[in-house]
């Protein structure tokens, strides 16, 4: 096989800054435009479909964002720097713009040199637990971490052919394609049972259902902290919800926790464990974030659990969540934090039909469900996968054929 040589990043790319739009013309209304922020970028690099900022202002010329261009953050407002250098790749898309925001770096390609790397490469290099060290190492600032194009460019590392940077590429990327492709089938299920509960539930509603309140069909969950001071109520094999976990989960399966606690834990404290297809919903802060319980898990007391009145109805259950979560949102409250309480889901009445209908309509979606969580299954393993063979395809630890 070909012998590696060592280069550095900076012989084949430029990193161009983004450009400070005007603050008066960002908003959270979506608009054609986008922004691309750091907020963007999944912790270990690739792009994130959320939390989106648009803008409604004039846009200048050249900070347009083309899909598949790479682009790298240049700064982290985290104070684990968990995103900072790492790259990410627009998006293809038929109706929106994304725009070249500050704090974001755009990679291009210049040089003699560049004939002799392949560009999806370099978008893996800089996916690397190598990579995004050196740049940690080497940024500024204190809270909020900064890198620039001369850092980025000065990491060095070992250069295959162009061939077998080909292959390389490819075996990650088609990784990556395919967690996309099980995400978007998640989505299109997702949406077909939401469509499923209006179709039941709102637009065929028949005048001689009883109005129902919204606890006589679903039962809250109070849930608790361990002691944090012991050590033996932590980091036992219990999953432990708190806000951020749900956050992260938001509308889907959750499937791990940040923190874990002991049995021990769970026995000695107000927190409670939830059995699998339970939803939990935050009730303090980012009120009405909510997920779905991929197995059984405890919680903390900033948010509710949620289990079904109506015998084994769990996915019916977190698609009435899903239909009411704007009306528990309004009626929160607060003078630090917004909070809903048990009050908040006491207030919601809506017309339901009688029991038997509802276990005929959970048959119905429950294979969908079903599906959604055994797709986020695979893109966890998927994701391992591809987090393991990353470093060792990039440092030659591990060596693939390819054709000369």
């Amino acid at each position: 096989m070909d012998k590696w040589t060592l280069a550095n990043i900076g012989q084949f790319v430029d990193i161009k800054h983004g450009y400070a739009f005007k603050g008066s013309y960002i908003t959270d209304e979506p608009t054609e435009n986008i922004l691309v922020t750091p907020g963007n970028f999944h912790i270990g690099g690739g792009f994130k479909s959320a939390k989106f900022k648009y803008y409604r202002g004039e846009i200048p010329e050249g900070y347009v964002l083309e899909a598949n261009d790479i682009v790298v953050t240049m700064t982290d407002l985290s104070k684990e720097s968990d995103t900072l250098g790492y790259s990410a790749r627009i998006p293809k898309t038929d109706s929106m713009r994304y725009l070249h925001n500050q704090r974001v770096g755009l990679v291009q390609f210049v040089g003699k040199e560049k004939r002799n790397i392949v560009r999806d490469f370099i978008f893996w290099l800089m996916r690397t637990r190598d990579y995004q060290g050196f740049i940690v190492g080497s940024a500024s600032g204190s809270s909020i971490m900064h890198t620039s194009p001369s850092r980025i460019k000065e990491y060095e590392f070992l250069l295959p052919s162009p061939p077998e940077q080909e292959t390389i590429a490819s075996i990650l990327s088609s990784l990556e394609d395919k967690i996309g492709l099980l995400h978007r089938q998640n989505k299109t299920l997702e949406a077909i049972a939401e469509t499923l509960f209006r179709q039941w539930f709102v637009e065929e509603a028949r005048g001689n259902w009883s109005e129902r309140g919204l606890l006589d069909v679903v039962n809250l969950v109070g849930g608790g902290t361990p002691k944090t001071s012991v050590a033996e109520y932590w980091g036992g094999e219990v999953c432990w919800l708190a806000g951020g976990d749900i956050a992260d989960n938001h509308k889907s399966f959750v499937n791990d926790s940040e923190k874990k606690i002991t049995m021990t834990g769970l026995s000695s404290s107000p927190a409670k464990l939830l059995p699998q297809f339970a939803t939990v919903i935050s009730a303090r802060g980012t009120v009405g974030k909510y997920c779905l319980l991929a197995k059984p898990m405890a919680f903390s007391q900033s948010n509710y659990g949620i289990e079904p009145r109506i015998d084994g109805c769990y996915f019916f259950t977190y698609l009435l969540i899903n239909h009411v979560v704007e009306e528990l949102q309004s009626s929160a409250y607060g003078s630090v934090f917004d909070t809903i309480t048990t009050t908040t889901f006491k207030d919601v009445k809506l017309p339901l039909p009688d029991d038997p209908v509802v276990q005929e309509f959970e048959r119905l979606v429950t294979p969908y469900f079903k599906k959604i969580l055994l797709n986020k299954q695979q893109v966890m393993s998927l994701e391992k996968l591809r987090d393991t063979l990353l470093p060792k395809l990039m440092s030659g630890e591990v060596r693939v054929a390819y054709d000369h």
